[in-house]
């Protein structure tokens, strides 16, 4: 009978273990928490697909973001209506842009004679004027050009030509208006400018405007208005800015 007691009693005793193992078995794979995995899931799922939504709305309200801006270079590509040009950067190093042209692109001489796309050549310096609308897809930024102006001269001796400043005088009486550089602000130029190419009306005080000179050969510190672009208070000047320029005395 002892041996009978003794048995059951082992036979029990292995029950338990068994049941608690089924028990947790059972706890840790239940329902409850493969809904709650499942739902976790379907959250970063949504939540994913929301900031992709956003990331493509976000770039299409950048790529709509048009700005005016003046480009300065040296020529190193001319295909399929498009002009490369290269210079360096405040590092050194080598940085190249397009410049699109297209069919109401204006091109002249630093003598304001008109020229054209097809006489331009490989290691000529240009100055493009025009829009530019940013595209992270780009590997180089593109310029739609609205006017280039066409050089001889080296880099150096072109930015010496361009002044970056703001209007200060405007003669009421005489075609004459006076600017302040932008990089030198003791720096002033007395600008003579001809009619058929601005208007005085055209001229505001504290607009700031991109001008090509020439020297007055009749009066030493006076300039001639060869060719000029007004910035919009919006505007930025991308670099190779004629801002650059640390000796701005125009010469003929």
């Amino acid at each position: 009978m002892k041996i009978k007691n003794i048995a059951i009693l082992g036979l029990i005793s292995l029950s338990f273990p068994i049941q608690l193992l089924a028990q947790q078995a059972t706890i840790s794979s239940s329902p409850t928490d493969t809904q709650t995995l499942g739902t976790t899931k379907e959250i970063q799922k949504i939540r994913q697909t929301v900031q992709e939504k956003v990331k493509k709305k976000l770039n299409k309200i950048i790529d709509k973001v048009e700005t005016r801006q003046a480009w300065l270079g040296s020529v190193t590509q001319i295909e399929n209506q498009q002009i490369t040009i290269s210079f360096k950067d405040k590092n050194g190093q080598d940085i190249q842009k397009i410049i699109k042209c297209q069919d109401d692109t204006v091109f002249i001489s630093l003598n304001r004679q008109k020229t054209s796309l097809s006489k331009i050549k490989k290691g000529q310096i240009i100055l493009a004027m025009g829009f530019f609308t940013p595209n992270p897809q780009q590997q180089i930024d593109i310029l739609k050009a609205k006017r280039i102006v066409v050089s001889k001269n080296s880099l150096q001796e072109i930015r010496k030509k361009i002044v970056v400043g703001t209007v200060r005088d405007i003669s009421q009486t005489n075609s004459v208006f006076t600017i302040t550089s932008l990089s030198d602000s003791q720096q002033q130029y007395q600008i003579k400018y001809s009619t058929k190419l601005i208007k005085l009306k055209q001229i505001k005080l504290r607009n700031k405007m991109i001008v090509i000179l020439k020297a007055d050969p009749k009066h030493k510190n006076d300039f001639i208005l060869v060719d000029y672009k007004i910035i919009p208070t919006t505007t930025t000047t991308s670099s190779p800015s004629p801002s650059s320029s640390t000796s701005p005395t125009p010469t003929e």
